[in-house]
């Protein structure tokens, strides 16, 4: 083992490791150096606090304040009198907003310092900030006593009641503003208003309880303790849009607060209003899982609570809790009312999106576990007793529920998906359904046999079982059963890619499946269901070369494909961007080594070969058509999606639109180049 001088000494060598890179201004990596640091040098160790100080001005730099102040008052407990740590307070608690508490600091600072240029400087600074703040705060103070009297007026007009309810939520969106609404008795003042006749005034009032609770531990809890969880569910169930969601959303700041960080440094006072987090926590998320089941909640407010679901999740180990309370049941007792069946049952309220977003909630919900095997166990644990416990009758409706719950998994989280997929009783059962008279639980069986065929592992293990089906299947009369299946095929027949010599079927029989696709896409009978179907079939079918060249001789299906994002279906997008990519051939590609090629070759290997119609002439051309028909449109509508995983499929079709020098012009003209910095910004690191 070293000995503490040896340590203090390593310690010290990986700092000045650390001041080179900050010297060069990579500050991510100085920041490692110094943490390295940090770890190596004893604890207790003075060093340490010129570790801590110089870590901290890494974060200044990358303008994380709340690191920063960490590390200034870490190094400031080592050595309480340091002038530049006393500094970097000062400056993480500017740039928290927090300006009397980084005056205080700079005033200490020129106890010690009295001639400090810089603390000097920050000091003129900040007495300006303060003044103009204490400015803007009177007259806030003045503005919300106004409102306050307008609204209380009951002999004031519906007009100006409306508008200052309208100011209060607009008011509230600032932090100075919610502040000053909240000291003012804000939440027992405007609370009665919730109830007045004009639905308007109610909306604006919740909308100010949403900038209450924005990033605001204290002001979330007093806000849902005031409204109380059972007014909430009334207003959650109300049939008015705007009242619904609203409150909707004020759950969902309320959990970002308590869970996340606050976005300034509450007063002694205000954090001692504050009490547990699963105290609050724990009775929301109650409340939501009974709403989102319930009949009286409208489309719009359930899928309010499942956008909540998806934001949330990942904030500390809310991922975790809500497993315990039972998310997943709850979202497969949703998902199994999302067929497009609506003869069986009364089912509940959903919109088109609604299974959608449970598989992208069951996602997000399993890949929040991380490396934790026994909660991804008791997960798929839990998908596997819903789906067999529905199947494991002859029932119809409860069939048929099972398979589409199973549908929802298999969207989500395609490996439990498929895990549950291949039970020998759900097979044997999607073949019973599969092989009857009854065209919905044909439906549901062609629907779940394509959605499996997703995982090109397991393709060639469903095909021995499910080709036959699929082929009887697609010759079905009735269009739903047959885009469906004809999908399941085009997934099967897409194995091997962009190799001519690893396809699954024979010549020809894709450009087939493409030709059937295109049909359901372009015409003017079929439903945006069926559209649907249609698009996630080329999505696979466009790695076939042939495929590619067919669709984008094809104007007529091409202009469906760029507008069906327009139509804000989150739901199909993935799958249209993935065309793009195929068409522009924008995918990863396999690099060539000739020598494995002839040794591949002399051993009787299937070495991959590319189709003439992947030549840099025919990509060059598909690529000009998809800009002279408005493309750039299209990606810019795609990139509104929140998914990384989207977000890389629409930089690698830009990457390849603009390797040419000519269309850059169109590409900035059209919008492209403000949508890069977004792309550059929130991707994936291939993204990126």
């Amino acid at each position: 083992a070293e000995s503490e001088s040896e340590l203090i000494a390593s310690a010290k060598q990986i700092k000045e490791s650390g001041n080179e890179h900050f010297r060069k201004k990579d500050y991510t990596n100085a920041v490692k150096c110094y943490t390295e640091a940090i770890k190596v040098c004893p604890k207790g160790h003075q060093e340490r606090a010129v570790f801590h100080k110089n870590r901290a001005a890494c974060w200044l730099k990358l303008e994380n304040y709340d690191k920063a102040l960490a590390d200034a008052t870490a190094s400031l407990e080592i050595t309480p009198g340091d002038i530049k740590s006393l500094f970097r307070k000062a400056q993480a608690l500017e740039g928290k907003g927090n300006l009397p508490e980084a005056f205080k600091e700079i005033k200490k600072l020129l106890v010690l310092d009295p001639k400090n240029k810089e603390a000097m400087e920050a000091a003129r600074r900040l007495t300006a900030a303060l003044k103009k703040q204490a400015e803007t705060m009177q007259s806030t103070d003045s503005i919300v006593n106004e409102m306050f009297s307008a609204l209380e007026n009951k002999e004031m007009s519906q007009e100006r009641q409306i508008q200052a309810a309208k100011n209060f939520a607009i008011l509230s969106r600032e932090s100075a503003g919610a502040e000053r609404i909240f000291q003012a008795g804000g939440v027992s003042r405007l609370m009665p208003l919730l109830d007045s006749d004009l639905q308007e005034v109610a909306h604006h009032i919740l909308q100010t309880f949403v900038g209450l609770c924005s990033e605001h531990k204290s002001r979330a809890h007093a806000v849902i303790q005031s409204l109380s969880l059972e007014k909430l569910s009334a207003l959650i169930s109300s049939p008015h849009k705007d009242i619904s969601t609203s409150a909707v959303t004020i759950l969902k700041q309320a959990i970002l607060a308590v869970t996340g960080t606050d976005k300034r440094t509450p007063r002694e006072a205000e954090s001692a209003v504050v009490v547990s987090e699963n105290a609050l926590i724990v009775p929301v998320i109650q409340m939501l899982f009974i709403s989102l089941l319930s009949h009286d909640v409208s489309i719009d407010a359930r899928d309010y609570i499942i956008e909540l679901l998806i934001k949330t999740i990942h904030q500390g180990e809310l991922g975790e809790l809500y497993m315990k309370e039972g998310l997943v049941g709850r979202l497969l007792s949703l998902a199994s009312n999302t067929s497009e069946i609506s003869d069986i049952e009364v089912k509940l309220p959903i919109s088109e999106d609604c299974r959608m977003n449970i598989s992208m909630v069951l996602s997000k919900l399993y890949e929040s576990f991380g490396k934790k095997k026994e909660l991804k166990e008791t997960f798929t644990q839990e998908c596997t007793s819903f789906v067999l416990a529905h199947l494991s009758n002859d029932d119809t409706p409860n069939l048929i529920k099972g398979l589409t719950a199973l549908a929802a998994i298999l969207q989500g989280v395609l490996e439990v998906g498929n895990k549950i997929f291949s039970e020998e009783s759900v097979l044997s059962k999607m073949v019973e359904m599969a092989s009857s008279e009854d065209a919905n639980s044909q439906i549901v069986a062609a629907e779940a046999l394509a959605l499996a065929a997703s995982d090109k592992e397991r393709c060639h293990g469903i095909m021995s079982q499910g080709l036959p089906i699929l082929k009887n299947l697609c010759v079905a009369s009735d269009d739903r059963i047959r885009v469906r299946a004809l999908v399941g095929l085009c997934k099967l027949g897409s194995v091997g890619g962009s190799n001519v010599n690893a396809r699954s079927f024979e010549a020809g029989s894709t450009v087939k499946l493409e030709k059937s696709c295109r049909k359901f896409l372009v015409s003017a009978k079929k439903g945006a269901s069926l559209r649907k179907w249609a698009a996630e079939g080329l999505a696979f079918l466009t790695l076939d070369a042939e495929v590619k060249q067919a669709l984008i001789g094809d104007k007529p299906a091409l202009k469906v494909l760029l507008e069906m994002p327009k139509n804000g279906d989150q739901s199909l997008v993935y799958g249209i961007a993935t065309i793009f990519v195929n068409l522009t051939n924008s995918y990863d590609k396999p690099e060539k080594n000739p020598e494995l090629e002839e040794l591949g070759r002399y051993a009787g290997e299937n070495v991959p070969k590319e189709h003439e119609f992947d030549g840099e002439e025919y990509v060059k051309k598909r690529v000009t058509t998809l800009l002279d028909m408005g493309v750039i449109s299209t990606l810019l509508v795609l990139a509104s999606n929140e998914s990384k995983a989207m977000h890389e499929q629409i930089a690698r079709v830009f990457l390849a639109l603009t390797e040419e020098v000519s269309p850059r012009g169109a590409v900035i003209h059209q919008g492209g180049a403000k949508c890069l910095v977004s792309l550059a910004l929130n991707n994936t690191d291939k993204g990126k």
